[in-house]
């Protein structure tokens, strides 16, 4: 499960051997006519897969539709990837946004 950002933590030092047990800050943002969450930072274990963050849209969102996510507003990353690849690559300030829509907004 994801776990809610209500307390300060120090940015991973994105070493690979320290993936398992080390929590990335990661921001969900709707867009387009996606129903935005409430809780909207979460801090999620460097081995979790983007298709773990789908699964748990789909069922916070409670939706058929298909859910499309989006990393720098641009890049759409494979299911297979992991939140500590794509958090060396996209983050900003210690925090990786995913946006996330019903329909292919951006790539």
């Amino acid at each position: 499960m994801l776990e809610s950002d209500d307390s300060k933590v120090d940015p991973p030092s994105g070493h690979a051997n320290d993936v398992h047990g080390v929590k990335y800050s990661l921001m969900l943002r709707a867009v387009g006519d996606a129903p935005p969450m409430l809780k909207t930072k979460f801090q999620l274990s460097g081995d979790k897969l983007i298709s773990f963050v789908m699964a748990f849209l789909h069922k916070h969102i409670k939706t058929d539709k298909g859910i499309y996510v989006f990393c720098g507003s641009s890049f759409c990353p494979n299911p297979d990837q992991s939140i500590k690849e794509l958090f060396d690559a996209f983050q900003i300030g210690g925090e990786l946004t995913i946006c996330y829509s019903f329909q292919e907004t951006w790539g």
